[in-house]
């Protein structure tokens, strides 16, 4: 009897040793290697960067070899590299992965459950860290320091690492940016040693749009960013997220949250408060450690959601910038060489820096050490914390989904310039987690009647603040200095608001909707159709949608007539405005796909034999690219590619070839300045292979370009090298002012388009446009396309100096010889989000190439 018991026993304690026992079964047996054991060198050695291979490889070891991590591939890069993600807690924890997942979401909508369901969930939950790594890729050091962390967190047996492990899921995400870390590991590689080392670097360090990648928040137009929201944001829904970047290398030594003003008021007040306490609890913590010259309330602030994506879905972006060195190779500043500013000494004790530090050597090897102490720091108070953190969280979610007099609702009628728009904007809205509800029938708000199919948006929801911020017209905020009303200098542009960017017709109201609403699960434009009476002469597409821009690229390889229209036409009762596109065949096929797959509308056309038009072919066009690397030609680049518009980027050498008319119809100066264009880098900076501009040589081939009959297109600050350069009679009226009297950091002003003309065709005769300290332009009435009226420019952001805009040019086209030089005083194509003014360059690309027909001479 006893030895049956002692049967029992064993029995039943072998089932409790399996049942929880580490999962061992599931990966590779023996000893986990650190770093150092694995790739040959610490995580921030002298003159070491580990590329994206190497760190790869690490992960995908420790996912074999350890019970606490799991790799997840989220998808390719912009350039085909695996984007991972390290998930990393205790081994039950990632067995019950999908409950913990649940857990959150119904947490952060309190609308799913009661309060005794919330209560239960807030005991067991856990709190859910991301930590994104060197997403700009010069920033190596957080990169290298991920691998360090994930070994210390996966083989760690202290009582401190069990804590992290078992209230906390890490969500890790090793390199944010795997293409940039390459280039710039290979540049350091073949450099090191030398002067060039570190940079300035002759490329973007993401394929498109380079730094800024990180305000790529809104729009997700690259795969880093889409896939992080899709995968991670969306998905776990994380309480904090550790953004790890590096910054200038004499300041401070490492910023940490609060952020300087101005806040952005659609940030949750409690959301706004937890920045500030996992600050101060992380400064005092790396404080006590011995770690110096860490700084808050410096440099960064928290009101762009183009950075910030968590801050307006239940969590908080804790932003983590630390001193840089010459990427892998070690500086020394003394304190002389610190950069003082009016606020901050980081060579004195102040109440932003209580520990400061004295100067010396800073090497790659400190940036990963204060990246790894932050980063643990953070996960202890989590862990310590975890149900204060998620109740506090769970107080913001009920005020997000509780309606009340101050949540407005947000309408958008049908009956819009471009359809289309609206549709792309709101596919924005759904990844942005937004709930959409459109109108099954007609209802009246505020004496305006709406039709059925209105879109209609309700403030009170989980992602209200996300709405919110992108659809409020809101000057940008000011505080008090010395008794004025003044604005705080941006960190980043001052406009974020998307039905202005898009061209979108949206109304705010704070009264109810009185309407039967069904939920938009799915977000697609409807099949275009065929319109009117047939007479056998092809088909009249309209123009104000952008999609008519990609529907003209495809058709250009049909070898079939294609015009536009310089008149106004009217058939069957409807009238067709110049810039409608004639479609001269009647291909079912093809006219199909126009309508089917473009979802745009097509009418039947009427005989057009006398009506003046352009006969349009496919434009030549070439986008100039410097060796001093340009986000605005990467975004270029980038929508270029999207609406399947041909370009060749022609770089200095080629410009200096001349001849350029012989090759091109078209040629685009992205903003830059004329100083860049012209002279670009010195030897003393960078190798002499990427050193010089276009040079003067490379000026008269432009100008001769032009003289033989080819169209350039300047954008914002280039427009600076035509007017110089080739004397055109155009001033532009912005020049000497110092920023007190004239100052637009990135804000949207109105101006009026001349839409019977070929560069305003499809465009609203008012529309917004993105100003960045952009200049304008004293022009004849003829040369104008786009001016500003004489009052209220201001849309949205900051504008200081409206006087010296008023009544001036923004978009000017200036013959010259046999060709046209289009001066654009904006930035049209601004982050892929101004949509509603792309226009502006596709009409002067399409122009470059259409013949005259039927135009007396």
């Amino acid at each position: 009897m006893f030895t049956l018991k002692i049967k029992i026993f064993v029995f039943f304690l072998l089932l409790i040793l399996f049942r929880f026992a580490p999962l061992h079964s599931q990966t590779e047996t023996g000893e986990i290697p650190s770093p150092k054991e694995f790739s040959g060198f610490t995580p921030g050695a002298d003159f070491h960067i580990a590329n994206y291979t190497q760190i790869l490889s690490y992960f995908r070891m420790l996912d074999k070899k350890s019970d606490r991590i799991r790799i997840e591939e989220m998808g390719p890069t912009t350039e085909d590299r695996p984007l991972i993600l390290a998930i990393i807690s205790s081994p039950q924890n990632l067995l019950h992965s999908q409950q913990i997942i649940e857990n959150r979401r119904k947490l952060a909508d309190p609308r799913t459950i009661d309060k005794e369901q919330a209560k239960e969930l807030l005991c067991t939950g856990k709190v859910l860290v991301s930590i994104n790594c060197s997403i700009h890729p010069k920033e190596i050091g957080p990169g290298q320091m991920s691998m360090q962390l994930a070994y210390r967190l996966a083989t760690g047996n202290t009582e401190e690492i069990k804590t992290i492990l078992d209230n906390v899921v890490v969500l890790l995400i090793p390199v944010h940016n795997p293409d940039g870390l390459d280039k710039v590991a290979a540049w350091y590689d073949e450099y090191r040693g030398t002067e060039y080392e570190a940079g300035p670097l002759p490329f973007l360090g993401q394929k498109y749009c380079g730094h800024d990648i990180n305000r790529d928040w809104i729009a997700l137009t690259q795969n880093e960013t889409r896939l992080t929201v899709e995968k991670v944001y969306n998905v776990w829904q994380p309480h904090i997220v550790f953004d790890l970047h590096q910054m200038g290398a004499r300041g401070a030594r490492l910023f940490l949250p609060p952020y300087t003003d101005p806040y952005d008021e659609m940030i949750d007040p409690i959301l706004q408060a937890q920045m500030a306490e996992l600050g101060a609890a992380v400064t005092a913590d790396l404080t006590a450690a011995g770690k110096r010259g860490v700084a808050n309330n410096i440099k960064y602030d928290a009101y762009s959601p183009a950075r910030a994506y968590i801050n307006y879905h239940g969590g908080i972006r804790f932003l983590g910038e630390i001193a840089s060195c010459r990427l892998a190779s070690p500086i020394t500043i003394n304190p002389g060489q610190f950069q003082v500013t009016h606020f901050f000494d980081p060579a004195k004790r102040s109440w932003r820096q209580p520990s400061p530090w004295p100067g010396g050597t800073w090497r790659l090897a400190n940036i990963v050490d204060y990246a790894q102490q932050a980063s643990l720091s953070i996960l202890r108070y989590a862990a310590h914390n975890r149900q204060n953190w998620l109740e506090q969280s769970y107080r913001s979610a009920i005020k997000s989904v509780s309606p009340g007099d101050d949540k407005p609702t947000f309408l958008i009628s049908p009956q819009q310039h471009d359809p289309f728009a609206v549709c792309e904007l709101l596919k924005i809205l759904r990844r942005g987690m937004v709930e959409i509800y459109r109108a099954k029938n007609d209802f009246v708000v505020d004496d305006t009647n709406y039709p059925a199919g209105t879109i209609v948006l309700p403030a009170a929801q989980p992602a209200g603040a996300y709405l919110r911020t992108l659809f409020e017209v809101r000057p940008y905020p000011s505080v008090d200095k010395n008794g004025k009303s003044v604005p705080v200098h941006p960190y980043d542009v001052t406009a974020y608001n998307l039905p202005l960017f898009f061209g979108v017709a949206a109304k705010r109201t704070f009264s109810k909707i009185n309407a039967n609403l069904e939920y938009l699960n799915q977000i697609a434009p409807l099949r275009g159709r065929i319109n009117g009476t047939s007479h056998g002469k092809g088909y009249f597409l309209e123009y104000n949608s952008n999609q008519a821009v990609k529907v003209l690229q495809w058709l250009y390889d049909k070898s079939t007539d294609i015009f536009w229209l310089a008149d106004t036409v009217r058939v069957d009762g409807k009238v067709f405005q110049p810039g409608t596109i004639w479609i001269n065949f009647s291909a079912a096929s093809l006219i199909q796909k126009v309508t089917n797959e473009f979802s745009l509308n097509l009418w039947y056309a009427d005989n057009l034999k006398n009506v003046k038009k352009y006969r349009l072919r496919k434009p030549r066009v070439a986008l100039y690219q410097s060796n001093v690397a340009s986000t605005d030609e990467g975004w270029t680049r980038y929508i270029f590619e999207t609406f399947g518009i041909d370009y060749v980027t022609v770089k200095n050498a080629d410009i200096k070839k001349g001849a350029l008319h012989k090759r091109f119809d078209a040629i685009l100066l992205p903003d830059q300045s004329k100083k860049i264009i012209v002279n670009g880098w010195d030897s003393s900076v960078i190798p002499p292979q990427f050193c010089g501009g276009i040079g003067l040589t490379g000026v008269e081939s432009l100008k001769q370009f032009v003289n033989d009959g080819g169209t350039l297109v300047a954008l914002n600050r280039a427009t600076s090298l035509p007017i110089d350069y080739f004397h055109l009679h155009v001033i532009n009226a912005t020049t000497g002012f110092s920023t007190s009297e004239y100052n637009v950091p990135g804000s949207l002003l109105k101006i009026i388009i001349n839409n019977t003309q070929p560069l305003g065709y499809g465009l609203p005769k008012k529309i917004a446009v993105f100003n960045d300290q952009s200049p304008a332009f004293l022009s004849s009435k003829k040369e104008t396309i786009g001016s500003y009226p004489g009052e209220r420019l201001l849309l949205n952001g900051w504008l200081d100096g409206e006087k010296k805009l008023i009544q001036k040019s923004a978009i000017v086209e200036i013959s010259m010889g046999k060709g046209v030089v289009i001066l654009s005083g904006c930035r049209p194509q601004f982050r892929a989000l101004s949509q509603g003014t792309y226009k502006l360059i596709f009409n002067a690309l399409i122009k470059s190439s259409a013949k005259k027909v039927n135009f007396k001479k």
